[in-house]
């Protein structure tokens, strides 16, 4: 029930911080970095990826199209190959990235706000109050920033309350498993 609470929380809250971007007919993406290079990078990364599932072995590791040529696996680990939203967008026709790159923003505050409310339900709060924290988290200056002008960026807020958890899981002797696959997940990002 709390999980469905947040849900609702989250979409009231999402309205009223992008709703006013759609409601004007603007796009939430900051028109300077994210929309000429971080939204083109993804384009092309997808387009690569569909690629090298067609024809593995023609996958190019230099491109002439990105600076005055560089080693595209370089260019993709640092922006998309650790971020594992970043594969949504193959769920996206090549004409949709736009609105593929805000989806994908909107579903990594979601995300968010829900590591939040699993890291606080821990400590058995009341849902109220998980919300009004998981609401005060998510409505920060850096990550509503971060949001629109560098997407990746909000992934630390999602990690953070999962590596607390999964630290006072360890030290109270439970499983390294799940510590384990978030600091993996922390690493390849």
């Amino acid at each position: 029930m709390l999980y469905l609470k947040y849900t609702l929380v989250f979409i009231f809250l999402a309205a009223c911080i992008f709703g006013t971007y759609l409601l004007t007919g603007h796009t939430f993406i900051l028109s300077k970095d994210a929309l000429n290079q971080h939204v083109p990078l993804l384009a092309n990364y997808r387009q690569a990826l569909i690629n090298f599932f067609h024809h593995p072995s023609h996958f190019s590791f230099w491109s002439w199209q990105m600076g005055l040529g560089t080693d595209t696996f370089q260019v993709y680990s640092y922006y998309t190959i650790g971020d594992v939203f970043a594969y949504l967008a193959l769920l996206f026709p090549a004409a949709k990235i736009t609105l593929a790159y805000q989806v994908i923003g909107i579903i990594r505050m979601f995300c968010v706000g829900l590591a939040f409310v699993y890291f606080a339900q821990h400590f058995k709060f009341r849902d109220n109050v998980i919300l009004a924290g998981a609401t005060t988290y998510m409505v920060n200056a850096f990550l509503l920033y971060a949001c629109v002008a560098q997407p990746f960026f909000t992934t630390p807020f999602i990690l953070f309350p999962l590596i607390v958890v999964q630290i006072e899981r360890v030290l109270q002797g439970g499983s390294a498993w799940p510590l384990t696959g978030v600091f993996i997940w922390m690493l390849i990002s």
